[in-house]
């Protein structure tokens, strides 16, 4: 099983839907969907950084909630 994980948003707002759909063509079972936050202290150095260039470029979390309700198959 293979379980894939990216930022939402993450390098740019626009990248989300080609990424996850990358993931699954490259055999992803199951793609986690992270929502950014300002303090993901939690998380290892790649996903803190990830939510860190997120924020640089001030997207909105409503694009997670977009992105998540869009069908890709």
């Amino acid at each position: 099983m293979l379980v894939t994980f990216v930022t939402a948003g993450y390098p740019r707002k626009d990248d989300t839907i080609p990424i996850l759909l990358a993931m699954q063509a490259g055999g992803a079972d199951i793609i986690e969907l992270g929502v950014p936050f300002s303090d993901p202290i939690a998380d290892g150095p790649v996903i803190q950084e990830t939510n860190t260039v997120r924020f640089r470029f001030r997207e909105k979390n409503i694009h997670v909630f977009h992105v998540s309700s869009t069908r890709l198959l």
